[in-house]
Parts: structure tokens; C-alpha cells; sequence
């Protein structure tokens, strides 16, 4: 299939499905989950791009007010530095288990995954096989063992996870 050229904002826009307010990116992403293309001849970050052609200048960190990293929502986009950068990371070194939920949950609601908390509840409930559980949800069997180890969608905890779930989805405990 070819692709037009990336010239204005609306010609990313048009590489985007929107999901539950995001923008998500269907073109090329780097080794790290970042959106990029070949804008003006020059490989470049979809997101630097446009923030550039919005705002007229760039920042050294882009960053998005939602944890999809596929993004590409200009209203998402936010012009960081690096203490902001470095303070995130480290948060998310203290508490990696906070910062993991956070991000699932951010996944789940740009519609990203196949399975969410109450899936997985379901899926170690059942009684079937691996195979016919994975064919029953389009996972694999290795996705399914996992959840049923607890290594993937644990078993939901109540206290800050729960806490940061309320928070991160609008409801209140």
C-alpha cells in the first residue's frame, strides 16, 4: 500500500485511528514504541513534528498527557524538560509495579489490549484448556498460561493499585 507524504498536521491525522480520545499511530514505530516517518525526506518523531508545526518551536521533551505511547493527539501533546523526565522515572523506579498498572490501564482504555482485568479473572476461572481459552479471547496459549501463573494481569490487589485504577478511570472508591 503506498502512503502519502507527511506535509501538514491533517496528514497524520490521517495515518491515526482514534481510540477513546487518542490519535493511535498505524505508520512505522522505533524499537522503543515511538511513532515515526519520513517527513520532508528525513526520518523524524511523528509527535516532535507536530509539535513543532503547531507550536513553532521544539521542546527537548515532547511528552503526552496520556500513557499511549502510540499517540499522536495534538491536544495530548506537552512540551516537558528534562527534570520532568528524571523526576517520571525516577517515581516510576520507587513504585514499578504502580507505574506498570498505570501503563496497562492506560493501554486499556486507548483500546490497545485484548484482555483486561476482568478477562483475565475469567480466563483463570475456566475450566478449559489453554488452546480453546486462547482461540476463545484471540490470545495464545503462552498468554493464557501466564495469566493463570499470575505473571501477566495478576489478580487485582486492593490499596494503591486500586487506588491509582479510580483515579486513572474517573470513579471514585
Amino acid at each position: 500500500m503506498t502512503r502519502t507524504a507527511i506535509r501538514t498536521p491533517r496528514d497524520v491525522r490521517a495515518r491515526c485511528e482514534v481510540r477513546r480520545g487518542c490519535h493511535v499511530w498505524t505508520g512505522a514505530v522505533s524499537r522503543r514504541g515511538h511513532p515515526y516517518a519520513s517527513i520532508d525526506g528525513r526520518t523524524q518523531y511523528v509527535r516532535r513534528w507536530l509539535f513543532e508545526q503547531l507550536h513553532g518551536w521544539v521542546p527537548r521533551v515532547v511528552g503526552l498527557t496520556c500513557e499511549n505511547l502510540l499517540c499522536c493527539n495534538p491536544k495530548h501533546l506537552v512540551a516537558q524538560d528534562v527534570c520532568d523526565v528524571r523526576r517520571r522515572a525516577a517515581a516510576n523506579v520507587a513504585q514499578p509495579e504502580l507505574r506498570a498498572r498505570r501503563v496497562a490501564l492506560g493501554r486499556e482504555r486507548a483500546g490497545l489490549v485484548k484482555v483486561n482485568q476482568a478477562a483475565a479473572d475469567a480466563i483463570r476461572a475456566s475450566e478449559l484448556p489453554a488452546k480453546e481459552e486462547a482461540k476463545q479471547w484471540g490470545i495464545s496459549a503462552k498468554h493464557v498460561h501466564q495469566i493463570r501463573q499470575g505473571k501477566r494481569w495478576p489478580p487485582q490487589q486492593q490499596g494503591a493499585l486500586a487506588m491509582a485504577a479510580a483515579v486513572l478511570l474517573g470513579s471514585a472508591l
